[in-house]
């Protein structure tokens, strides 16, 4: 957002005063600065007023050439019954030149444009400056007096939003665990460029397929990016990185965007717990756990059979609640030491395909 506002005390020689405010919208410095000009201003006679109208400015924030700059023309109203001299017109960076500057006149009723150039090349240090990311600040004074008064001065405040060339609703996609029986595994990121994009790249993952509307960068600047997985699903943990590069119509790179994407594809049918940690168990105890199955999925299938790797871990078949196959797991403590088991178990899914897996089991003695 642009804002402009009277911040310096005025005299009001007759005691008669209001405020006024004026707001422009729609204007839009690259790659995306969204103005709006506020302004607030007293109605004496022999007064200065800032008068806008919306404009839509191009250019292009991202590529940072030395000599790209983006302007936005005011103009300053004299309405009063008296010529008005401006003396100057001085902003606090020098990132900013107006355009004139100093030294001209306005008559009785009359308007000057005032073209503000804003160096796009020093943007980045104007934002570690000030140490804000996208809203900056311009303080700007005005100096003029009419004849018979005393000199004044008028002061106006832009503020500036800065806005990424690409805009993504999320930056991080987490899919927990994923069914090897899932189909369609998709997600959807709601996305919006600035004007001044032509085109996105995709880069990172080939485990992804990328869908970006076609007419997003030429038409609607609003959409929606899909990010779908792609077949066959092999059971593995995934950690992903897709990089999005915008680029300008003159083909020049845009500061990208990146969305990581995390979980695990795993075999329909997992165990509950998918670990048996059993804990200290004194030397000759006896510890137990109970471990069952349930597929992701709500599919129908069968445990064929549980095996320990180890003598001292027995397993006994139990029936649980909403009649779910389960297995009671006993382990008897025979070293001082921490010992590590496993469970060799045979799935038969709905479809006839047989999984095998293995569930480890952990236990320390004292």
């Amino acid at each position: 957002m642009l804002a402009s506002t009277n911040f310096l005390p005025r005299k009001d020689p007759d005691n008669r005063s209001h405020m006024r405010a004026y707001q422009i919208l729609g204007l839009c410095l690259a790659p995306a600065i969204a103005a709006s000009i506020w302004f607030q201003q007293s109605s004496k006679p022999n007064q200065l007023i800032w008068d806008t109208c919306p404009l839509h400015i191009g250019g292009d924030l991202g590529t940072r050439h030395e000599t790209a700059a983006t302007q936005h023309t005011l103009t300053i109203t004299n309405q009063s019954s008296n010529p008005i001299f401006v003396s100057s017109i001085v902003g606090n960076c020098d990132c900013l030149q107006m355009t004139p500057s100093s030294s001209f006149s306005i008559p009785p009723g009359a308007t000057q444009p005032v073209e503000i150039t804003l160096a796009l090349r020093m943007v980045s240090g104007c934002q570690k400056q000030q140490g804000k990311s996208e809203q900056l600040e311009f303080p700007i004074q005005i100096g003029y007096s009419s004849p018979g008064k005393q000199p004044e001065q008028l002061g106006v405040l832009l503020t500036c939003r800065v806005l990424p060339a690409l805009r993504l609703s999320k930056l991080q996609l987490s899919y927990g665990m994923i069914s090897t029986n899932q189909q369609e595994i998709e997600s959807i990121v709601d996305v919006e460029v600035a004007s001044h994009v032509g085109n996105i790249a995709v880069s990172g993952s080939d485990v992804w397929a990328v869908h970006i509307p076609h007419d997003l960068c030429s038409t609607t600047q609003k959409g929606q990016i899909t990010f779908r997985m792609r077949e066959p699903l092999v059971p593995a943990s995934f950690d992903n990185s897709i990089t999005l590069t915008p680029f300008s119509h003159s083909g020049q790179a845009l500061p990208a965007s990146t969305i990581r994407l995390t979980g695990e594809v795993v075999s329909d049918v997992i165990a509950v717990p998918r670990e048996i940690r059993l804990g200290r168990i004194k030397l000759n105890a006896i510890a137990e756990d109970i471990v069952s199955w349930e597929s992701l999925t709500k599919s129908p299938f069968t445990v064929r059979s549980v095996q320990a790797d180890h003598p001292s871990v027995t397993v006994t078949p139990v029936k649980l609640e909403g009649n779910r196959p389960g297995y009671r797991i006993t382990k008897r403590m025979t070293t001082y030491s921490e010992e590590q088991h496993s469970l060799r178990v045979e799935i038969v899914e709905h479809n006839g395909k047989v999984t095998l897996q293995q569930v480890p089991i952990t236990a320390i003695g004292y």
